[in-house]
């Protein structure tokens, strides 16, 4: 019950309401409203008599569809003899929605009989912010859709009630080089493209079927059904997202790929089924675009060594664990070398040789390529400095080197430090490195050739090719791939490209060389053809840097 002293300071307040923005409030022990104020009249339009929830709900427009457990509560506040606070109920002044807090304390028989004096506030503001609050941690600001917080809240749940329910499967998403999708076409082309895949993923959203956003380009989906109807479900779902989406009038294709984990065969507890959701993935991406792999023990074990191994490069370079090794190339005029490309190769204390297979592309992987391409451009000038001078060394170039503005310096350092000729030296750059048409690069080469460096587009007839690289960008060869060269005995489209790609490069002025020869026919067909230059097994597999000089001085064609 209400004490004196309150008592008095609240009609105190009910005396002076102009300066109080809250509403007092009295009812009878039956909720019947009494002393009905004018601020109560104006903002609700009540009487004296009539009930406190019946005056609240008759606010209340019809149709109107709001969650308000606050009037249950109220109700039963008011058959207590409890006092309460804070009981937050929805209410509707002029057609809009309005939040009002109510606090009472019972108060005991007197002139006016038992019954109840409270408070109201409009906290419409607060509940306002707090929804806003709320609806942020829930969903994906720029998508829409669940966010991480709320999909782990509701996969939490599901776990909850493991035990009698189903199993579920979870997916985890992942576009492959959406990095170089914000690069080339700014973040706000990047945004357009998350929303329209969180549209796509959005269509398949049904009863037992949940998605959401983890940040970044990583979405998931949690299906409540049966694996083998979530295999098929995740394949629909790759096959939606990988449709081509419109970007500025230009059609771009992007390569996604889906790991997914079965609770509670692959773990039963979330940051597991995380973790192997992850593994999952991660053997997705290396399969390539489209692939979804579900979780096997092996893909743990694999990743596991992959970052190891991303670990170990890391340490590799301070412990000179690195070789520079040299393919020689001949020239069938001259009968004779004139260089060789520089490979790198690791020379592992435990491991022994790695292949350039494994580290490479974990180097690429994990940014560590510009590092390693550096030290192989420094290393190999040194070499090659001593070499005769009609001999010219080739460097391949990463494309993540070419995005390095030290790049020229690099060069340039290479070139100062070795004290070798810069028309000894050779880039080969393959035409990833093109696609975006980025200034930078095209600067790079126009300086290259300018210093008298040999710029060699690597691979050429592959992947991106275009003839518009050859107008724009300043190349001086081009080298032949050699899926051409080790099929053109047998296959005729493979030949009509070799012979297409030497008309082209006479036209340009360009010189070629091809790679891959391993047997005198293949040599012999390129040389019928106008090729003369070559590099592979038949003159030398790699091999370290005092072999391939023997070997290099050595070599004579007949």
């Amino acid at each position: 019950m209400l004490d004196n002293q309150l008592l008095r300071l609240l009609l105190r307040d009910f005396q002076c309401e102009n300066s109080n923005p809250d509403i007092i409030w009295e009812a009878h022990t039956d909720g019947c409203l009494r002393h009905v104020s004018d601020r109560m009249v104006s903002r609700l339009g009540v009487v004296e008599g009539v009930p406190l929830l019946q005056a609240l709900l008759a606010t209340r427009p019809v149709g109107a569809k709001v969650r308000n457990p606050g009037w249950e509560a109220l109700e039963c506040c008011l058959a207590g003899t409890q006092p309460f606070t804070d009981q937050v109920v929805a209410l509707w002044i002029e057609g809009n929605l309005n939040w009002w807090s109510l606090t009472a304390m019972p108060i005991e028989g007197g002139e006016h009989g038992a019954g109840w004096l409270g408070v109201a506030r409009d906290v419409t503001l607060q509940k306002q912010q707090q929804d806003e609050i709320e609806r942020q941690a829930n969903f994906d600001s720029l998508t829409g859709l669940p966010s991480r917080y709320a999909f782990q809240r509701h996969m939490l749940g599901h776990i909850a009630r493991g035990k009698i329910k189903d199993s579920f499967v979870l997916a985890h998403f992942d576009v492959n080089g959406f990095k170089a999708v914000n690069k080339i076409h700014g973040y706000p082309g990047g945004d357009a493209v998350l929303k329209v895949l969180a549209e796509r993923l959005e269509a398949f959203v049904a009863p037992g079927i949940t998605v959401g956003r983890l940040g970044g380009d990583d979405f998931v989906a949690l299906l409540e059904m049966e694996q083998s109807q979530a295999v098929a479900l995740l394949h629909e779902m790759l096959i939606a997202l990988q449709a081509p989406i419109d970007l500025r009038q230009k059609p771009m294709e992007l390569q996604i790929c889906a790991g997914a984990v079965v609770y509670p065969i692959h773990a039963e507890q979330m940051p597991q089924l995380f973790q192997n959701v992850g593994f999952a993935l991660a053997a997705a991406k290396e399969r390539g675009p489209g692939a979804l792999c579900l979780y096997e023990r092996e893909y743990e074990t694999n990743f596991l060594h992959r970052v190891r191994t991303i670990h170990e490069i890391r340490t590799a370079l301070d412990e000179s664990q690195f070789e520079v090794w040299y393919q020689p190339q001949v020239d069938l005029h001259k009968k004779s070398t004139v260089g060789a490309e520089a490979l790198i190769r690791w020379r592992h204390p435990e491991r022994g040789l790695v292949s350039p297979a494994e580290f490479i592309p974990l180097a690429e992987e994990s940014g560590q390529i510009v590092g390693l391409g550096c030290w192989v451009l420094f290393r190999a000038c040194q070499e090659a400095a001593a070499w005769p001078e009609h001999w010219r060394v080739s460097v391949n170039v990463a494309p993540a080197q070419l995005q390095d503005r030290r790049f020229m310096e690099h060069v340039r350092g290479a070139l100062a430090v070795s004290g070798m000729p810069p028309h000894r030296l050779k880039l080969e750059i393959t035409e990833s490195a093109l696609v975006d048409g980025n200034a930078q690069v095209l600067g790079f080469l126009h300086e290259l050739t300018a210093m008298g460096i040999c710029v060699s587009l690597d691979d050429f007839g592959t992947g991106y090719s275009s003839l518009s690289y050859l107008r724009k960008y300043p190349f001086n060869e081009l080298k032949i791939d050699q899926s051409f060269v080790r099929s053109m005995l047998d296959n005729d489209e493979s030949k009509a490209i070799v012979e297409t790609i030497m008309q082209l490069a006479s036209s340009l002025h360009l010189g070629t060389i091809a790679e891959g020869v391993e047997t005198p026919e293949q040599a012999a067909l390129l040389s019928s053809i106008g090729c003369m230059r070559y590099q592979g097994y038949l003159y030398g597999r790699p091999m370290p840097l005092q072999q391939f000089v023997q070997a290099g001085h050595a070599v004579v064609l007949v």
